[in-house]
């Protein structure tokens, strides 16, 4: 027990840099006579960022890939109000970045305290005939109108930082045809596939409902390299854009205490970066049980100091009922990898663990990204040598820049796989387990929004300028393929569940507005193995800032 305490505590301090410790000065050439020496390079500047995965979000992972901006791992992300650096001179960055940074003139900040306006947010998505949207947080989109607003303030004082950023939500939740579970009352809306091991309920209940959340609220303290903070926000493991294994921001966020580096900290070889967390996640009233599950996770990414632009890191989260925690089983995270350590094992917590890379070239206007990952203990190292596929999952994509006149192209490309393609049991899927430890948060599911047994391909092209961005998608997506393998490929008649959409996607500006539009149609086969049944779906979202910082 004194040993994990111990180990826990000096997670942050492993990747203090030491005193004095810094990058070797680079060598002072001597002006040869004659032409004047070129000019310094202009300061940063800073970019307000307060959500994840938005068109702002986009286009500053984006600025990395042509090095107007430094390349980070993108690894451990998190939704709050944060301040990113932009490196390049006024015109020359990508898209429409100038405009979000106009108000900041350098990378430095009041030394005094800082009070802040974050922007208004409001979202609206329809869908004509089921349910359609991932990673979009406290919003659940189902049939009909659906829409989610957020307003804030930010501040910071010196080491500590904080944001109180609420968000509320509407669903009309119109009626479709679900599955018939055979169940009265509430349990007419539950999972039907996975009966007791996944809070996922088909529909929130037979009508109209609202939602209020704290959203993207936090406070936090950074001193010495580390962090310490309480945060309602949402988080974000690995590389991918449209999926990741471990932790997405497609449910709710969750309370939660957060301690690790403030930023990739230099320990000679390279930098690491380490984050820990430990929270507690909600059932919907649609659940089978209304048991609390404590959520806790640990995430390492390293980048090489011989490699420039590659991130390699490991995470893992655990999800154990709140009444079978004891006392060493809140460090759960720093658990040997195999099931039956000594030490003790809960029998009622389950692990996901993966691995990731994300690999920026500036050079090329290149950027590759992959995961790979097991849900639960392997029983042996040998095991998992001799046959690794057995509750293994994949995420791996590319973004590419071409040069458009003054403008860019991008192409985007995402693959996504949850499921083992041999026939298995339902209990050995992603997210869906028995007692009380599936991997949910108010009923919707905390990482890849394909959901257990699904596999996502995504292909996008993009016209960006500093007047907005607009392109196309096509994206294929199958779900639920263990069911269909051990419930429904008996029956006759009845194939996969499988959704083909195609897209369109633009942002664009209404005075200091920032509005972005999504309109898409769906073909999807066998819907949950119900019907065949096509989708429109419509969406918008209005980004408003109301005001600037003041030093107080």
């Amino acid at each position: 027990m004194r040993l994990r305490l111990a180990a826990a505590l000096l997670l942050p301090l492993l990747a203090w840099p030491a005193a004095g410790r810094g990058e070797e000065p680079a060598p002072v050439a001597a002006t040869p006579p004659g032409p004047a020496a070129l000019p310094a390079p202009p300061p940063c500047r800073l970019v307000p960022l307060d959500a994840l995965g938005d068109a702002d979000d986009d286009l500053m992972r984006l600025a990395e890939l042509t090095g107007a901006a430094p390349v980070s791992s993108q690894l451990i992300r998190r939704a709050g109000h944060r301040l990113a650096p932009l490196c390049a001179p006024p015109g020359a960055a990508p898209g429409w970045l100038d405009r979000l940074a106009a108000a900041a003139s350098a990378a430095t900040e009041p030394a005094g305290p800082v009070l802040e306006l974050l922007p208004v947010r409001a979202q609206l998505v329809w869908n004509s005939a089921y349910p359609s949207g991932d990673d979009d947080g406290l919003l659940w989109a189902g049939r009909g109108l659906s829409t989610q607003a957020r307003l804030g303030v930010a501040g910071r004082w010196g080491v500590f930082s904080a944001a109180l950023a609420p968000e509320v939500a509407w669903q009309q939740n119109d009626w479709f045809r679900t599955v018939d579970t055979g169940l009265p009352g509430a349990g007419a809306f539950r999972d039907p596939w996975y009966a007791g091991q996944l809070d996922a309920p088909q529909r929130f209940g037979a009508g109209p409902f609202a939602t209020a959340a704290l959203g993207q609220s936090f406070v936090r303290a950074d001193a010495f390299g580390a962090t310490v903070g309480l945060s309602t926000e949402n988080l974000w493991l690995g590389p991918g854009l449209r999926d990741a294994l471990l932790l997405t921001d497609n449910a709710p966020g969750f309370p939660h205490l957060v301690l690790g580096t403030s930023g990739p900290a230099d320990i000679g070889i390279g930098a690491l970066e380490v984050q820990a967390v430990w929270g507690r996640l909600d059932r919907s009233r649609y659940a089978a049980t209304r048991d609390q599950r404590w959520f806790s996770s640990l995430a390492v990414t390293f980048q090489p100091r011989w490699v420039p632009g590659l991130f390699v890191g490991l995470g893992r989260t655990f999800i154990e009922p709140l009444g079978s925690l004891q006392a060493h089983r809140w460090l759960s995270i720093l658990q040997g990898p195999l099931k039956h350590q000594v030490g003790g094992d809960n029998l009622s917590d389950n692990q996901e663990a993966s691995a990731w890379f994300r690999w920026v070239v500036p050079e090329g206007r290149l950027e590759l990204y992959g995961e790979w990952g097991r849900d639960d203990f392997p029983r042996s190292f040998a095991g998992l040598v001799r046959d690794p596929r057995p509750t293994s999952a994949w995420v791996w994509g590319a973004q590419k820049l071409l040069p458009a006149g003054a403008r860019l192209v991008r192409v985007q490309v995402e693959m996504a796989g949850l499921y083992d393609p041999r026939p298995a049991p339902l209990n050995t899927s992603w997210y869906a387990h028995g007692q009380g430890s599936d991997e949910t948060n108010q009923g919707q599911l905390l990482g890849a929004p394909i959901g257990p047994g699904g596999d996502r391909q995504w292909l996008a092209v993009d016209l960006l300028g500093t007047e907005g961005r607009g392109g196309a998608y096509l994206e294929r997506a199958g779900r639920n393929e263990l069911v269909y393998w051990t419930a429904i490929q008996p029956l006759p008649r009845t194939g996969h569940d499988v959704e083909l959409t195609l897209g369109w996607r633009q942002v664009a500006f209404a005075w200091d507005a920032e509005v972005s539009l999504d309109a898409s149609a769906a073909w999807r086969w066998n819907r949950d193995f119900v019907k065949n049944q096509p989708d429109l779906r419509l969406a918008a979202a209005v980004r408003w800032p109301v005001g600037g910082a003041a030093a107080r």
